[in-house]
């Protein structure tokens, strides 16, 4: 019988690493990975066990990240990962894992410059096939549900017939890749008059009729306008000039801001700034904040330090968390999944909610006739001065204020009875952002409240994030969560170091170890990285000069 012991014992270890893996994010603190806690998929966490497992089984490894606040990303989820037969496909021929990608970023990053070098452009829900070695080797955003069945069974069945051709494929592309990639930063302009270099490059991406860069989707793109006002501030370009204030006024005079409840949206589906993507980012409204501030001064144009504080005001009334820091996000999507529905008004509402004089000035003063132009119905747009709304309905400008107060007043309370899910991780680096705008705030002139915020905050990044003179990415109930990164070192010691000139405080005195421990974790070789260590095969670095609606660490 002694004899038997280890053979039954080995027989025992073996079924059990070929056991099938259960679903392991119920639960979890990120309200993104919690909600995929139900699906019928056997999710894993993003770890060295994953590739590991992936060895040992022959598998290909399933890497999906997205965000909470992701429309598409509910709809994926939806459609594709709590249906019985694509998770019985999944489950059986590979290693799922679901990533948060505000947690990790580095890997987002990673995997999202594969998609848009092999593809030509990329999104969320992120969906990239890596194999057990941790070479990509295919990735896409959303599918539906046929594609995406389709999509798995040609893949698995690739993998059992040409393994290593398949994995020779990904290791080679990756190498190609990494050498056109070093051609693309070499092109990029880092010496000489670093702001007209900037000011002249921008000229080609620039959309001087309807403001912003490119030629579809219309993103905010913070850190890039700062610096083109900053180079504007140098330079005095005329046209330059022209094409910020075209740009500030299309951001917070169409549909990427909103008009009713404050604060902007992460971006618009199309070129004219109408039809936003509704969640809403704290990182958007913290950058846009100074960004406008900024920009008051710089173009002079006071209108612009309004919009800042009340897009601050945004952030501090509805994205508090409770203990000095702030919440992540508003989902695009409300409690019974229906995009944007949380921001529009239907006839019936309007009708419903307001008195027939009020209704006629909502109408003319947010653009509430027509044709609404989404399912659930209109986004309140206020697009022109009230001397020419009050003019076109023949009533005293004092009257229309009035009753666009009370209209705006109802709107909203009725808006408060709505469902708006909300993803309540507290992120350092975005927190850091927040610092950094109510330290500006506070030095424009604005309210105590700014003050007593930003020390509570200065707070709350103690307790939270800094740790054994490091940083935590987020933290939930003491668990540490995510993995802390370049982005998140240089934002809260910019803010640390913000806050520090405007207030009489010990604020700075964590930022030269924190810049240290940045230095000394993510410079390696002539380049910043993202990360300290990486499990996927990566591309190489990150330059300085990125397309990116965050400031670029490095910078």
């Amino acid at each position: 019988m002694r004899h038997w012991l280890p053979a039954l014992l080995l027989v025992w270890q073996c079924a059990a690493a070929a056991a099938p893996a259960a679903n392991r994010l119920a639960g979890h603190p990120s309200p993104y990975l919690a909600m995929h806690g139900r699906d019928p998929v056997a999710w894993q966490l993003w770890s060295p066990e994953v590739l590991e497992r992936a060895r040992r089984e022959g598998k290909l490894v399933f890497v999906s990240s997205g965000y909470f606040s992701c429309h598409w990303c509910h709809v994926m989820q939806r459609e594709s990962y709590r249906d019985a037969d694509i998770a019985a496909r999944l489950n059986r021929h590979f290693v799922a894992v679901k990533v948060d990608r505000e947690l990790e970023p580095a890997l987002d990053a990673q995997l999202i410059e594969f998609v848009e070098l092999t593809r030509g452009r990329a999104g969320w829900p992120l969906n990239v096939f890596l194999t057990p070695e941790g070479y990509p080797l295919l990735g896409f955003t959303y599918l539906p549900p046929e594609r995406f069945a389709a999509l798995l069974d040609d893949l698995q069945q690739r993998w059992q017939t040409e393994r290593e051709s398949l994995t020779a494929l990904a290791r080679e592309g990756v190498e190609e890749l990494r050498a056109r990639k070093s051609l693309m930063d070499a092109g990029v302009p880092v010496d000489g008059d670093a702001l007209r270099a900037l000011a002249d490059a921008s000229r080609g991406l620039r959309d001087d009729l309807a403001g912003g860069f490119g030629q579809q989707a219309r993103f905010p793109m913070a850190p890039q306008l700062s610096a083109l006002l900053d180079a504007e501030a140098a330079l005095g370009d005329e046209a330059l000039a022209g094409f910020l204030v075209l740009t500030l006024d299309q951001m917070a005079g169409r549909g990427l801001r909103d008009h009713l409840g404050e604060g902007f949206f992460r971006y618009t589906t199309d070129p004219d700034w109408l039809v936003p993507h509704f969640e809403k980012m704290l990182y958007t409204s913290a950058q846009l904040s100074m960004l406008y501030l900024k920009a008051a001064q710089v173009l002079d144009r006071p209108r612009y330090r309004d919009i800042g504080l009340r897009t601050l005001d945004f952030v501090l009334d509805h994205m508090a968390a409770g203990d000095g820091a702030f919440l992540s996000s508003f989902s695009a999507v409300d409690d019974q999944g229906r995009e944007g529905y949380y921001y529009l008004w239907s006839t019936a509402d309007l009708e419903r909610l307001l008195d027939q004089d009020e209704l006629r000035a909502a109408r003319a003063w947010w653009n509430l006739r027509g044709t609404p132009a989404f399912d659930y119905g209109y986004l309140p747009v206020a697009g022109r001065s009230r001397a020419e709304v009050a003019g076109e309905l023949g009533m005293k400008p004092d009257r229309l204020e009035r009753l666009l107060a009370s209209a705006k007043r109802k709107l909203l309370a009725e808006r408060g009875h709505r469902a708006l899910p909300a993803d309540g991780k507290r992120l350092a680096g975005w927190n850091g952002l927040v610092l950094s705008a109510l330290a500006r705030a506070w030095q424009a002139g604005g309210e105590p409240r700014y003050r007593r915020a930003g020390r509570a905050l200065v707070a709350a990044i103690h307790k939270l994030f800094l740790v054994d003179g490091g940083l935590r990415r987020s933290a939930q109930g003491g668990r540490a969560l995510g993995s802390a990164g370049a982005e998140d070192y240089a934002l809260v010691a910019r803010g640390l170091y913000d806050w520090s000139l405007v207030d009489e405080s010990s604020a700075g005195a964590a930022v030269p170890g924190l810049v240290r421990r940045g230095w000394n974790d993510f410079y390696r070789g002539g380049r910043w990285y993202r990360s300290e260590s990486s499990l996927v095969a990566t591309l190489g670095g990150k330059l300085a000069l990125e397309s990116s609606p965050l400031p670029s660490a490095s910078a």
